[in-house]
């Protein structure tokens, strides 16, 4: 009747609608594939991801559930008298 009264949905930032289909800000992701008559998903945890490739890179890395933690908290790598950024990946292999 009153449909200003209504509880409207929540959403995030960007106004989009939060729900099952949208579970909101998170960390790891699953995505679904689909190609002729074959479909897959595939999941990344972006956390891990991140850590696996700052730890390949030389960086001490202390893993969380969300979030990352750096000791030395400096990313830069110094050449001479200037510093110059790390290339990617870090000239490992």
């Amino acid at each position: 009747m009153f449909s200003w009264l209504r509880r409207k949905p929540a959403s995030n930032a960007a106004g989009i609608p939060s729900g099952a289909g949208n579970p909101g800000i998170g960390v790891k992701a699953e995505v679904g594939f689909a190609r002729g008559g074959e479909s897959w998903t595939e999941e990344v945890d972006v956390v891990r991801s991140a850590a696996r490739a700052l730890d390949h890179c030389g960086h001490e890395v202390i893993s969380h559930e969300t979030w990352l933690e750096l000791p030395a908290a400096d990313l830069s790598r110094s050449t001479g008298k200037t510093k110059k950024r790390a290339s990617w990946p870090c000239g490992r292999t």
